[in-house]
């Protein structure tokens, strides 16, 4: 027994230097996956996503990150201790040729897949995280792989496009420029490393025994004074270098307040011209003859006289101006003059966006009062597209949307307090030298977007409750997570959006048109769906408890499997009412083609039979309100509704 105990301990010894490297790479891999999961990915928990399945998940990527470490590592592992990396004995220096290789074989075949594939670097990376995926879904467990697909996976994907967007604009390297103490940093260090092999390689012996003999020599009087002088200049570098940053800070801190007055004065100036100050009324007081009345006439340019060129008036150059001005706030937005405008940019563009909702938002073309389905969603789709048409007439209109949203949206998102209740109705997305909106995880309650153009807008994880979306087109709209508890989407267009994971209680759907829409594991209680068109819409978990239908919706070929929930509950103790769930099911099936797996309508089917036929009739009948409204059901059958222990029913 002692002597295997000294021999773990020879083990343990001989193993110290790999052990400790294994640990310090754990730990940093522990750290950055902490920071990516809470900084970059902002998970959140909730009644789908416990967070066992996010630690669960942390834990496959920590390993992932911790193997790629220890493989970087490889070779001063292999250097000092091979017997870590593996339990026989190895050539000496192999990590040196293996590592290196692995690299060049990556390194050509990412070339490869740029050179000869179409999608180029983004296939080729994707097929590498495909191989990390397999891993951390082993992990995870099979027990999560529901929730990661629908409430993890898309906070991956949203990641990997704002990176990808970042590097392609050039964003990281910009920020990498600004900071020059890191390359102050570099050039010591490289010189330093410049030094050490020069003098390994002029003397033949180690730097330290080198640095030694000419400091301090055996001889006396034999001391070198330039070694000397280089061995201080290296002592004193940091105080140099702090001395440095110093002096750096505060002469940007002085030109940026030489900057800032002037900027200041400009940006003032600009915001008298888009604000219509210089607007010019153009009127002129004409005074009759032999009359004491003055009479006032408005024209919009002076007569034309014959044969004169067509000029604009002044009021057509006012608003000329107006335009140009604020084209040139947009720089103020983007900082490119400086944070402490951003901000009063951003509120002076909603101001002047919120007074032009008068002028773009005129009264719908027909009345919307009685309208359903197909119906409703014509009418708005006239609406939308009018107010479209206004919005490419007004140049003023599209030079502060161009503004306002440039970068998709990155003003909003950085002062997010402001969108609460923030006024964007018909809102255009699309507009020529836009690129689209990102406003993810953002707190979106009670904003208004009545007939807005969203196309492809990613709103994925917003709060969305409360939201005026009517008539809005939210085609191919990534609001995977998203909570649209009591939203207003009367004939709102989502064909094509993604939904998973979405939070959509008492919202208003009524008239909406969603075919194609991904509503894998969405909680749709409550939901408004008179009218709705969910055409192919994936309902694979979906939650569609207490909806509220008609005979216009239209489920066909929606897919649902055994996990989505069309159940009729008492809403005091979420008892199911077996009766009125078959009848809704039954009358789905066949009035909206919502096609459920068979054992759905072989759960109740007992219950339902043992009816009586008239009764069987009545229910049918009055499906549709027994399940926006379970209390009805309760009154006019008592005898049906599940009793609880105690006896008591709703």
């Amino acid at each position: 027994m002692h002597a295997a105990f000294i021999d773990l301990l020879n083990a343990c010894y001989e193993w110290a230097p790999g052990f400790w490297i294994a640990l310090l790479i754990g730990i940093i891999s522990a750290a950055v996956v902490i920071w990516f999961f809470r900084n970059q990915l902002r998970i959140r928990t909730s009644r789908t996503t416990s967070k066992s399945a996010w630690v669960r998940l942390a834990l496959g990527v920590w390993i992932c990150m911790w193997l790629v470490g220890l493989f970087l590592s490889w070779p001063w592992l292999n250097w000092h201790c091979a017997v870590v990396c593996f339990r026989y004995e190895v050539p000496h220096n192999i990590g040196l040729v293996v590592v290196p290789c692995c690299m060049a074989a990556f390194g050509l075949t990412w070339l490869y897949y740029v050179v000869a594939d179409e999608k180029g670097s983004a296939g080729f990376w994707l097929a590498v995280l495909d191989g990390f995926k397999w891993l951390c879904l082993k992990v995870l467990g099979a027990k999560h792989q529901t929730a990661y697909e629908l409430h993890m996976h898309w906070r991956f994907v949203l990641w990997g496009e704002v990176v990808k967007d970042h590097w392609q604009s050039g964003h990281l390297w910009r920020v990498l420029l600004r900071q020059r103490w890191l390359f102050v940093l570099l050039a010591a260090f490289t010189t330093l490393a410049l030094i050490w092999v020069l003098v390994s390689w002029l003397s033949g012996d180690d730097v330290k025994v080198t640095l030694s003999r000419a400091l301090f020599p055996a001889a006396p009087h034999g001391s070198s004074a330039g070694a000397w002088s280089l061995f201080t200049a290296v002592a004193l570098a940091p105080l140099a270098f702090l001395l440095w940053w110093f002096r750096d800070t505060n002469q940007l801190w002085l030109i940026e307040n030489n900057r800032k007055d002037t900027n200041l004065k400009d940006f003032q100036k600009l915001c008298e011209w888009a604000t219509g100050a210089q607007l010019v009324e153009d009127e002129v007081t004409i005074k009759e003859a032999g009359q004491s009345v003055e009479t006032t006439t408005k024209r919009l340019k002076p007569p034309i006289q014959e044969g004169a060129p067509n000029s604009p008036g002044r009021r057509e150059g006012s608003e000329a101006l107006q335009v140009a001005a604020v084209h040139q706030l947009q720089a103020y937005l983007t900082g490119e003059f400086g944070q402490q405008f951003r901000q009063p940019t951003l509120v002076l563009l909603l101001s002047i966006w919120s007074r032009m909702q008068k002028e773009l938002m005129a009264d719908p073309p027909a009345p919307l009062d009685g309208l359903q389905g197909k119906s409703l969603l014509g009418a708005y789709f006239s609406w939308r597209d009018d107010v479209q048409k206004r919005l490419g007439q007004s140049p003023l209109a599209q030079a502060v949307l161009l503004a306002l949203l440039s970068q998709k949206g990155k003003a909003l998102g950085d002062y997010r307090h402001h969108l609460p209740g923030c006024l964007l109705n018909g809102i255009n997305i699309r507009l020529p030298g836009l690129d689209g909106l990102r406003l993810n995880d953002m707190d979106l309650s009670n904003v208004r977007l009545t007939l807005a153009n969203l196309v492809g807008a990613q709103l994925q994880g917003a709060d969305l409750r409360w939201a005026q979306l009517q008539g809005a087109n939210l085609e191919s709209a990534q609001l995977q997570g998203a909570n649209l508890t009591f939203a207003q989407l009367q004939g709102a267009y989502l064909g094509g959006a993604e939904l998973q994971g979405a939070y959509s209680v008492h919202a208003q759907l009524q008239g909406a048109y969603l075919p194609g829409a991904q509503l894998q594991g969405a909680d749709l209680r409550g939901t408004q769906l008179q009218g709705a068109d969910l055409t192919f819409a994936q309902l694979q978990g979906a939650e569609l408890t207490h909806v509220h239908l008609n005979a216009q919706t239209f489920f066909a070929a929606a897919k649902a499997d055994l996990n989505t929930s069309l159940f009729v509950s008492s809403p005091i103790n979420l008892m199911v009412i077996p009766t009125a769930t078959h009848a809704l099911r039954l009358k789905t099936r066949k009035v909206n083609r919502l096609r459920l797996k068979p054992a759905a309508y072989k759960e109740f089917h007992a219950e339902w039979k043992a009816l009586p036929k008239t009764d069987r009739h009545c229910i049918y009948a009055k499906a549709y309100d027994y399940a926006a409204d379970p209390g009805e059901f309760a009154k006019d059958f008592p005898q049906l509704v599940p009793r609880t222990s105690d006896g008591l029913i709703l």
